[in-house]
């Protein structure tokens, strides 16, 4: 099993929409990149914001103000595009993320275990994301049993009816 992680080249994009009427967002959102920090001792997070922020060595803050830019707000979930493929040659992994979406090394070790595989058949391998609301797990994406799945390998992968990319994960050579 992959345990060593610390020496990849990590780069992080997270479009960060700051919204005041969200008490816990800003705690949440420190979660995740806290999260993300403890991946690699290399992981560099880019945080595209509609707010300032100051940054250090290991996040740096993009600010749009959305007045000057004429562009809707939902727009800033592209923004980071042109920033990342610049990227391209210098980094091992690129992750697209949303604010709200924790990644854990445990899933960082599950995707480094089983993408190779799923590469060399043609899949990208992704993560369902899911809610928890009393104790109970909701998909946030699948409202149905999916019908749908590929084994590769005895290992049986969930191909999902509704895709969504709030979050992906890709390693240089794929990227």
């Amino acid at each position: 099993m992959i345990k060593k992680t610390k020496n990849f080249k990590i780069s992080v994009h997270i479009p960060l929409y700051v919204d005041l009427k969200k008490k816990k967002q800003l705690k949440n959102f420190k979660k995740v990149c806290n999260s993300f920090l403890s991946l690699s001792n290399k992981t560099k997070i880019f945080v595209h914001s509609n707010k300032k922020f100051k940054g250090n060595k290991k996040i740096k803050y993009f600010f749009y103000d959305f007045k000057k830019i004429k562009r809707h707000p939902s727009r800033l979930t592209w923004f980071c595009r042109d920033l990342m493929e610049n990227q391209k040659n210098n980094f091992d992994i690129f992750i697209y993320c949303e604010d709200d979406i924790l990644f854990t090394k445990k899933n960082f070790i599950y995707w480094l275990k089983h993408k190779d595989e799923c590469i060399k058949n043609n899949y990208n391998l992704g993560f369902t994301r899911y809610e928890i609301k009393n104790k109970i797990f909701y998909s946030a994406d699948q409202v149905a049993k999916s019908k749908y799945y590929v084994n590769l390998s005895n290992k049986k992968y969930i191909v999902p009816d509704n895709p969504h990319c709030a979050f992906w994960i890709y390693d240089k050579s794929e990227f």
